[in-house]
């Protein structure tokens, strides 16, 4: 009898964090106790690119110190279903290699590796 009576136990505690864990996330991240006007120009900075790039949607985060202070998304992630962007939103990445290549590159001529006004023949 106690080993139903266990495994009927342990079932439920299975059961019990398994649907605990499926609910879902909060869709955004309130802001954090004194970056209320960070906050504010940020928002209206996306939104004012969101309007003037005819962007469907962007999602943001804001980390002080390894710490999420707050978390949003604006816009539409599926405009023609009308689902709303969330701060976990997943996007395509696109062509963002080009970035990185171009930090790296201007790192170099920073510590005077590479001379923009060079040939490319000399690399």
């Amino acid at each position: 009898m106690a080993k139903h009576t266990s495994k009927r136990v342990i079932s439920l505690i299975i059961f019990f964090l398994f649907t605990q864990s499926c609910q879902k996330q909060p869709s955004n991240i309130d802001v954090s106790s004194g970056y209320e006007s960070i906050v504010k120009h940020l928002e209206d900075a996306i939104q004012y690119e969101i309007d003037s790039k005819n962007l469907n949607a962007i999602s943001m985060v804001l980390v002080d110190d390894q710490k999420i202070v707050w978390a949003k998304g604006f816009g539409y992630e599926d405009p023609e279903k009308l689902i709303l962007a969330d701060a976990y939103t997943v996007y395509r990445v696109g062509s963002v290699s080009k970035l990185f290549t171009d930090m790296a590159i201007m790192q170099r001529v920073e510590k005077g590796e590479i001379n923009l006004d060079a040939p490319i023949q000399t690399y």
